[in-house]
């Protein structure tokens, strides 16, 4: 279960592609740590490497690890606490959430 040290499991994710699946599997299985004080960890060191996963990677059309990575890290963000911890990073969001609408499959765009 993953319940701290956001910059490793970011660094790891930004790393190592062959990892990312089961670290994005376990952060949506772990996703009770948003309702707690370390959601702003949380959210400072993994929704950066969220964002570029998601921004920069090529939508997938057909079911793969990519494509379930792209859907987990929608869910996981879909399920983020609407509070002022978040409000830094809304504006960045609402444009992600925006290209993902353009650009991704619609699996995708409707979570």
């Amino acid at each position: 279960m993953i319940l701290s040290n956001f910059e490793q499991h970011a660094q790891r994710f930004n790393e190592s592609r062959h990892n990312r699946l089961k670290l994005v599997t376990q952060l949506r299985e772990s996703i009770e740590i948003v309702h707690t004080l370390e959601y702003e960890n949380f959210l400072k060191h993994l929704y950066p490497a969220f964002q570029r996963a998601l921004w920069d990677g090529a939508p997938q059309f057909e079911d793969g690890d990519d494509h379930r990575i792209r859907n987990i890290l929608l869910e996981i963000l879909n399920r983020l606490p609407n509070n002022d911890m978040l409000r830094p990073y809304v504006s960045d969001l609402c444009a992600l959430v925006m290209h993902i609408l353009k650009t991704d499959n619609e699996e995708n765009a409707i979570i």
